[in-house]
Formats: C-alpha cells, structure tokens, sequence
C-alpha cells in the first residue's frame, strides 16, 4: 500500500468557502456527477459526513 499525493493550484472566481463545500463537504455528490465514467456512486457507511465517518466509493 503507498502514499499518492496530487498538488494543483487553479485561480477562481468561485469564493473559497463555496469551493470546499463543493470539492470536500458535496464530494460524494459532485464525483459521481462528474465522473460517471470511473464511479457509480459513494455513500456514507458510517457517520454523516464529517471527522472519521466512513464511505463505500461504488466503482465502475
């Protein structure tokens, strides 16, 4: 098992407050809309979403 780290910075107009609840908090919403290709969906197993909650990533 290894460690994949991915850095990228893009400039936005979108406020960043608006851009981590897209891209953090509505992950498990906005992936598989953007992505339908790779996943089927994601669903919480355990938890609601916030610190050490669990999730199943339903692939392709």
């Amino acid at each position: 098992m290894g460690v994949t780290t991915i850095t990228e910075e893009i400039t936005t107009f979108i406020p960043p407050s608006r851009m981590f609840k897209a891209l953090i908090i509505d992950s498990h919403i906005l992936v598989p809309k953007l992505m339908p290709q790779a996943f089927k969906s994601i669903e919480f197993v355990q938890g609601d979403g916030g610190v050490w909650h669990h999730q199943a990533n339903q692939l392709c």
